[in-house]
């Protein structure tokens, strides 16, 4: 997957988009997106798993971040699934290993979304958790919860 930028035009506007490549597992060609347009920046992230997911040759997701920090920091809004709590390696980003991206990226607004702590498993927190639950554990870090499909809002 290309990094150089492309423009997307959406009527009067034009979108300048910016794909950067990351690891999904065995999954080649996924990519985050950063779109700008009107001096307003968005960052798009999704099944991001552990930091430590990594390439061939070690290359991690957060390696990317870190690497395009320039691109992505000071988004007004970044947008990242977040689908556990703290299970790792399934394939979703848990919640207790995104706090690097965000410090990367430090959005204005930061959504998360797909929040369901289903992978978590039974007995561990974030499965099963009620709306309430999940406001209640985030709420040190100033994070709004919703439900599968829903969005979550981090400061």
């Amino acid at each position: 997957v290309p990094e150089a930028p492309f423009a997307v035009e959406a009527g009067p506007a034009t979108i300048r988009v910016t794909p950067l490549p990351v690891v999904h597992g065995k999954a080649e060609g996924a990519v985050i997106y950063i779109a700008e347009a009107r001096g307003k920046k968005a960052a798009f992230a999704w099944d991001l798993e552990t930091p430590d997911a990594a390439f061939p040759g070690g290359r991690t997701n957060l390696d990317v971040f870190q690497s395009h920090e320039s691109v992505l920091a000071g988004a007004d809004v970044y947008v990242q699934e977040c689908n556990t709590w703290s299970a790792a390696g399934k394939g979703h980003t848990a919640y207790q290993a995104s706090q690097p991206y965000f410090d990367i990226v430090r959005a204005r607004r930061t959504l998360l979304v797909h929040m369901s702590g289903h992978e978590d498993g039974p007995g561990n927190p974030g499965y099963g958790w009620t709306d309430e639950q999940w406001s209640a554990a985030l709420k040190k870090d100033a994070v709004e919860a919703a439900r599968q499909g829903m969005i979550l809002r981090v400061g």
